[in-house]
């Protein structure tokens, strides 16, 4: 196995880092890999679990970087500065990758020129969808690979709003996609200072790594997910990604998301059926039953970040103009789903990637 950095931003993880360095030390040799992580101001002890586990894990160099809280963006540049290997991986405090010897499938697949970015798929910890890649370049827009959108196509307000299914990983060959999710991801140190490393418009925090994935792709570059790495998102051990909220979410059961949803459902039902002093409410819309980002923080980054996006790349990632799409990127891998040629391309590579086979195209996967 190349030589790699192991890239770990970290901010109020202090109960999800055990798991995630347990699962470093069962899987990877470590002796070959140099860690650097990065610790946005943390507002409780994961410093501290950092310097009790990193120790146990015998990497070949090792080091923690405390900064003052400013936000994903300027962590994960810090730490490329920092990064002296010319493969780097990130992996966010909060994950978990579960496959043994998953560095060395990734870095088998950087192998290949034209790969800038390959990562793996990504589930939550209540067995549902988080992504499996990232699809852009759709009348659907933004949002995770493996997921559907439940918003009608042009009117869609946020990326996070889609029906995520309860299943297993999915196996098969590696595949193309628009872009990918930072949990876990391998590419060029080089290439990454080539591209100005994460934008800092989309700082402090979301989608920053889509938007690095499109500037990779820029470069001609194309971005690779391995079902063969499979990573466990662990929502449920982490803490407030605002600042000040120094609150630490507690594990929850698998099942919790859906009591939350039947005791939602009760109360529409209840009102659409009028309440015990006999006032009839209207009957539920459709919208009534789709969830919403209820966080006006969240929201309010998130709205921001996307009109940067537009300002930037020239579309909605949300709601786009595929008209205008691929009449600015018609002739780049970007459209390769449309432009026949580049489709070709793209299959072209695969196959090179996957010894000969010919995969389906990756929108099979939504």
């Amino acid at each position: 196995m190349n030589t790699a950095t192991i890239l770990l931003p970290n901010f109020n993880n202090e109960f999800v880092l055990p798991f995630t360095f347990r699962l470093l030390r069962k899987n990877v040799d470590c002796t070959k890999i140099h860690l650097l992580m990065v610790d946005d101001g943390s507002e409780d002890a994961s410093v501290a679990v950092a310097k009790q586990e990193i120790p146990r894990c015998g990497f070949a160099s090792s080091e923690i970087i405390e900064r003052k809280h400013e936000g994903i963006v300027p962590t994960l540049n810090s730490a490329l500065s920092m990064a002296k290997t010319d493969f780097v991986v990130r992996i966010d405090g909060d994950a978990t990758v579960e496959t043994p010897g998953w560095i060395s499938i990734l870095l088998e697949t950087l192998r290949f020129d034209e790969v800038g970015i390959v990562g793996g798929q990504v589930m939550w910890e209540s067995g549902r969808v988080h992504s499996f890649g990232r699809s852009v370049f759709t009348d659907w827009g933004l949002h995770d690979m493996g997921c559907c959108p439940l918003e009608p196509v042009g009117f869609r307000t946020f990326d996070s709003i889609v029906y995520r299914p309860l299943q297993g990983f999915r196996r098969g060959l590696p595949y193309e996609v628009d872009t990918i999710l930072g949990v876990c991801t391998a590419f060029r140190r080089e290439e990454a200072l080539a591209v100005g490393g994460f934008d800092m418009k989309f700082n402090p925090v979301w989608i920053e790594d889509d938007d690095f994935g499109l500037s990779i792709r820029n470069l001609g570059k194309r971005i690779v997910v391995d079902p063969i790495v499979q990573v466990v998102h662990r929502p449920s051990l982490k803490g407030s990604r605002k600042p000040g909220e120094t609150t630490v979410k507690q594990k929850k059961s698998p099942n919790s998301a859906f009591r939350t949803i039947r005791k939602n459902l009760s109360r529409r039902v209840s009102r659409s059926i009028g309440t015990l002093w006999g006032e009839v409410s209207p009957p539920p819309t459709i919208e009534d039953f789709i969830p919403g980002e209820n966080e006006s923080w969240r929201r309010s980054l998130l709205l921001t970040h996307y009109a940067n996006w537009k300002a930037k790349w020239g579309f909605d990632p949300v709601n786009p103009n595929m008209n205008e799409i691929m009449q600015r990127y018609w002739d780049t891998s970007f459209c390769r789903n449309h432009n026949p040629s580049q489709l070709r391309k793209s299959l072209e590579f695969l196959g090179r990637l996957s010894t000969g086979a010919v995969p389906m195209p990756p929108d099979v996967l939504l």
